[in-house]
């Protein structure tokens, strides 16, 4: 219902192109990239989920021994700094984790892409390649611990100034942490996996002679209607597609504006010349 709702508020055009887009089959790039997003989702809510239990250990233990006797005051808001997990050791899983999880999603890119057009290539992406790109996307996300050890550390704040008993901190925690999961962990696992999808894929397209690429506009509950325009558009695979600002070579491109790139659901798939001699008449 809310696609529908989405198509409607679109300009005649693009709303017939959203509907083509929502009536296609998802290619195997497409398919490959879903996959890879649930384990990179499934990996980010382990990290997260060891933040969690330890919170949650550390409220049994605090509360056990700060519990106010008869007639004396409730412990106040400061336990909230002795109750939070570590921000270090979250930082230091995140940074294992993006190391063990994008080599693996720059390997299944490559395949996926190599396999579309046939080649049997045996590329791997340059190491330092990959280590680059790691480096900029944990630069990308570098605040984001920061901005979860302190909503955790207000939620125990506030639930500690009300005098709440340890189930109701404990449900509080874990409430915090399920829509940090729901939320803000979707968001990085898409727009994660679909930056690497992307750059691997063009790399691996490149080393494999490929000519040209197209534009692909993923479901979105939101679509741009810029990107939608270009739905199905074929281009020389060294030319950036003619959108964004600055225009990009391919979705999420790290060059690309935040308001081009962020929650993108588009993809670039390789393409062959008649599908550009097709699109140029």
């Amino acid at each position: 219902m809310n696609l529908i709702i989405a198509a409607a508020t679109l300009p005649p055009r693009e709303a017939r192109a959203f509907v083509r887009v929502m009536c296609r089959s998802a290619s195997s790039h497409e398919r490959t990239m879903k996959k890879m997003e649930s384990q990179f989702k499934d990996s980010l809510m382990r990290v997260l989920d060891f933040a969690k239990h330890e919170t949650l250990r550390k409220l049994h233990r605090y509360t056990y021994r700060n519990r106010a006797l008869t007639g004396q005051d409730a412990p106040q808001d400061h336990g909230a700094f002795q109750v939070g997990f570590d921000l270090g050791a979250l930082k230091q899983d995140l940074e294992a984790m993006f190391y063990t999880e994008l080599p693996n999603m720059f390997a299944q890119a490559t395949d996926s892409t190599l396999k579309s057009v046939g080649s049997e290539l045996d590329y791997v992406l340059p190491q330092q390649d990959a280590f680059n790109f790691i480096a900029r996307r944990q630069n990308l996300l570098s605040g984001v611990p920061d901005e979860i050890y302190q909503e955790i550390r207000n939620e125990i704040a506030h639930g500690l100034k009300n005098g709440e008993s340890i189930a109701q901190l404990s449900e509080r925690i874990r409430n915090a942490f399920d829509q940090i999961n729901q939320g803000r962990a979707e968001t990085i696992a898409q727009n994660e996996t679909a930056a690497a999808y992307s750059f691997a894929s063009q790399k691996a397209a490149l080393a494999a002679g490929v000519k040209y690429k197209k534009w692909l506009h993923g479901v979105s509950k939101v679509p741009r209607a810029d990107h939608l325009g270009i739905d199905g558009l074929v281009v020389p695979i060294e030319q950036a597609y003619p959108v964004g600002a600055p225009p990009l070579m391919y979705p999420h491109d790290e060059n690309g504006s935040p308001e081009d790139v962020i929650n993108c659901s588009c993809i670039s798939v390789p393409a062959s010349a008649s599908e550009y001699n097709g699109s140029t008449n």
